[in-house]
């Protein structure tokens, strides 16, 4: 049998000043002295990532590092652990099930349900192309509508909840599922934010479908208006800049390019 050396240890010098490095990265120089229960969560997290780092990892593995932080400090240490990460150059591979804290943190995202890999790709592509009607729901667009379809030539006739008549837009106005039969149901899933609010009567622009209800219920998230507007049998939420009068009548104008089909399930 061969023996082996055992690794050489640090110095007390040395491990001081890696420590005092791994501080300096996180914002933290200064700060050694103090507990750690003397701290503010945002410094509490950012020891953690110094305790992290200071072993010179190849991976950075972080499992909902930002749950326990309030909404502002969450924000602010979002960008400072992607900053760290891309000043230190290793890979960090985070687990969270926070959508803006993915899209924010992450240069590749990987979307998990019940155990099984949906779709892989930049925050881009998981945001405006989602793979499956759980990704679309999973990242905002969780208004949805069940219509009825029928492919026709160049033209896909939709008809609407509670519309008495099919609307029309090209084909190539939808990004439809593959080996889509001529005709059936669509699930159609849209973000608050992507469609707008008409009087009734105002016409329909080009490349887009319309639908008829009343307003519910209203809020203010900052910014803009939220409505929930109400249908026979659901409601839908859409973001509005003008105030408007809870029970009014309005369309919701739906832009093709707003809408995320999937086949109804």
């Amino acid at each position: 049998m061969l023996a082996t050396a055992p690794p050489p240890q640090d110095s007390e010098a040395e491990l001081a000043a890696r420590v005092s490095e791994a501080l300096a990265r996180v914002g933290l120089t200064g700060f050694a002295d103090r507990a750690v229960t003397q701290l503010s969560g945002g410094q509490r997290q950012r020891v953690a990532l110094a305790r992290a780092i200071v072993v010179n990892p190849a991976v950075l593995l972080m499992d909902e590092p930002l749950s326990n932080l309030d909404a502002r400090i969450r924000h602010q240490v979002r960008h400072e652990i992607k900053e760290l990460q891309a000043r230190l150059g290793i890979t960090a591979v985070l687990v969270t099930h926070d959508q803006e804290e993915a899209m924010i943190m992450a240069d590749r995202i990987v979307v998990m349900n019940g155990g099984r890999i949906e779709q892989v790709g930049t925050p881009e592509e998981i945001y405006t192309r989602p793979a499956s009607a759980f990704i679309a729901n999973f990242m905002g667009a969780d208004n949805r509508l069940d219509v009825a379809y029928r492919c026709e030539a160049e033209e896909i006739a939709l008809l609407l909840p509670d519309e008495p008549e099919a609307q029309r837009l090209p084909l190539d106005a939808l990004t439809l599922p593959a080996d889509l039969p001529n005709e059936g149901r669509l699930a159609l899933h849209f973000r608050a934010a992507a469609v707008q609010l008409a009087a009734p009567g105002e016409p329909v622009p080009a490349r887009s479908l319309s639908l008829g209800g009343y307003l519910h219920q209203r809020s203010y998230p900052g910014g803009t208006y939220r409505y929930a507007v109400a249908l026979a049998d659901q409601r839908l939420l859409v973001d509005h800049a003008a105030l408007l009068a809870e029970g009014d009548a309005v369309r919701i104008i739906l832009p093709a390019s707003a809408l995320l089909a999937f086949p109804a399930v």
